[in-house]
């Protein structure tokens, strides 16, 4: 504000005009700064101010209009509505409807520079803003300004956002900065920034710190953004996170954003609409895919749309992505709600035939699925099922939270195996989470319903089922569970199932204090085949376990455990290619 006091003192003492540009990205505050220095200015120095629209860009001089003829004064003791505005609607009704040869150009242009040389005869600061919305007659005059400086003490302010502009610095370089802080010059440029997040604060005092850091990093410190965010004062709500899970901006932000793409065509709108749906950064083949589009009018809109900074492209690919979340959530909120619905059905479709990574796939499902609509309940599930156990290993919490959903959305209808098969996938990940009080409960739920299979699925659950009893410490109950398990293989089943059972007997009874008698020396008849590799019995080592080989001696096993520093510890090992289980 004291770089505008300053050329504002500088016009007025050296009877010429000043420029100063003011710039900065969407939402950063350029218009309320201005404001603020005008309102600063002395009560005798005039100011006017001139905003350019969306829908005015085919009016000749619309800014210039909408400055001059504004219905107070200009000046101390010019009437309302006085001889500068009525001359310059006159002078500017001569302009011809077509194009016009440049010596008719310069002379209109010559006319409306001594029409704004006599409203600023006496002082006048005129402020031009949202200038890349201009016409092409106002930035030509502008144009003309620079080259041919006002004869008078003017102020020109121009306020734009230099992304949507055709060139970075449409009205040219500003003079040389070296003496910017001692001596004005005659055309500034001041680039306004993101605030800090100690600059931030003092303007929210209401939001907890902890909130306001969260809210800072998804607005990048633009404060038009980080006051529009759900949980602001506008909205009224208290979680500025959820942008990806549909919370809502207010009215008043979709409406003033709203201007940016109303006046699009219909490709360019629809492919706004789809950019708004898939997440980022997204290529032009999906937009085409959900906004139903050929792919290379979808590329020609993707740069469009690029051009107007609705979307920027991202550094070093060929995609896209909204310039801020902010904007991308108002898109999505100004969308037809059933238009939404069907085009996340139809990202995850475009989605699956590219072959895209389950974990991809895995948020459209969710969004689908939590609409109200159960025509997508089954693929969504396969998609959320496929992305849990690619991701099992990495991040748990994520994967047990898709199974969720997906348990959630499967009705616990009669013979329902897909949704068995749901809860028997979350028990395990779970399990291994260490979260065993949830995976006990879905197995007691779901094991008494499996039915005896050549698969075996039953047997291996139940043995999940004891070795959790078993972590839990409750190890009578898992030599239970086993003994009946046990007892009621029928005779032509693998032994891989009655092993683990067996081991699952041995180890509990030796945790507990009591080692087991009652197993069997040698296999009974329906475990003769070879059994399986791998340690069955270790009860302080990751688990699930890794296979390897065991060997088994009398007293406790001395054999590592992969990945773990503790030793088999149970004093038997059932699992050698060599030996059948030892009594204790």
């Amino acid at each position: 504000m004291a770089r505008i006091e300053r050329a504002r003192a500088a016009a007025l003492s050296r009877g010429r005009q000043v420029v100063c540009e003011v710039v900065g990205e969407p939402g950063i505050g350029k218009t309320r700064f201005v404001r603020e220095a005008m309102e600063r200015c002395p009560p005798a120095v005039a100011w006017a101010v001139g905003t350019c629209a969306p829908d005015e860009r085919g009016v000749p001089f619309h800014v210039f209009r909408h400055a001059l003829t504004e219905r107070r004064p200009l000046r101390p003791g010019l009437p309302v509505g006085g001889c500068a505005g009525e001359t310059w609607l006159e002078s500017t009704a001569t302009v011809p409807p077509g194009p016009s040869s440049d010596a008719r150009r310069f002379r209109t242009f010559q006319l409306a520079r001594r029409l704004i040389g006599l409203a600023a005869r006496d002082g006048l600061a005129l402020v031009l803003d949202d200038l890349h919305w201009a016409d092409a007659s106002s930035a030509g005059l502008i144009a003309h300004l620079l080259r041919y400086p006002v004869p008078a003490p003017l102020l020109l302010v121009l306020v734009y956002r230099p992304r949507q502009m055709a060139t970075p610095m449409p009205f040219g370089p500003p003079d040389p900065p070296e003496q910017t802080d001692a001596e004005p010059t005659a055309h500034d440029r001041i680039e306004l920034s993101p605030l800090s997040l100690a600059e931030v604060a003092p303007l929210h005092p209401h939001i907890d710190q902890a909130e306001l850091r969260v809210r800072y990093e998804v607005t990048g410190g633009n404060p038009g953004y980080l006051a529009a965010l759900p949980g602001g004062p506008a909205s009224g709500r208290a979680d500025p996170s959820r942008e990806a899970q549909g919370a809502w901006l207010a009215d008043t932000v979709v409406a003033v954003l709203r201007r940016e793409w109303a006046n699009l065509p219909s490709v360019e709108l629809a492919c706004l609409r789809a950019a708004a749906i898939v997440d980022p950064p997204f290529a032009a083949d999906l937009l085409a895919a959900v906004a139903q589009v050929p792919t290379s009018h979808a590329v020609e809109a993707g740069w469009r749309l690029a051009r107007l900074d609705l979307i920027r492209r991202v550094p070093g690919t060929g995609r896209f992505a909204f310039r801020h979340p902010v904007l991308r959530m108002a898109v999505a909120q100004d969308t037809d709600p059933a238009w939404r619905a069907e085009a996340s059905a139809r990202a995850l479709t475009a989605l699956v035939e590219l072959g895209a990574p389950p974990t991809d796939q895995a948020r459209y499902a969710e969004r689908l699925l939590a609409l109200p609509n159960g025509r997508w309940v089954e693929r969504c599930v396969d998609v959320l099922c496929q992305a849990a156990q690619e991701i099992r290993r990495e991040t748990p919490d994520l994967a047990i939270r898709w199974l969720r959903l997906a348990l959630r959305v499967l009705r616990p209808t009669a013979g329902s195996t897909r949704r068995r098969d749901v809860a028997l996938a979350l028990a395990q990940i779970t399990g291994e989470a260490g979260n065993l009080a949830e995976s006990r409960a879905l197995l007691q739920e779901i094991v008494p319903l499996l039915p005896a299979d050549p698969a075996e699925r039953r047997g291996q659950a139940v043995a999940l089922w004891a070795r959790v009893e078993r972590l839990l410490g409750n190890y009578p109950e898992a030599a239970a569970i086993s003994r009946r398990e046990l007892a009621a293989l029928p005779a032509g089943a693998t032994p891989g199932v009655g092993y683990r059972l067996a081991a699952e007997i041995g180890v509990a009874g030796i945790l507990a204090g009591r080692p087991v008698a009652g197993l069997p020396t040698r296999p009974p008849k329906t475990l003769t085949a070879r059994p399986p590799t791998g340690p069955a019995c270790w009860p302080y080592a990751a688990w699930p376990p890794r296979t390897t080989a065991h060997s088994t001696m009398p007293g406790a096993c001395s054999t590592p455990v992969p990945g773990s520093s503790t030793r088999c510890r149970t004093g038997t090992c059932a699992t050698t290619p060599t030996a059948s289980p030892r009594s204790a």
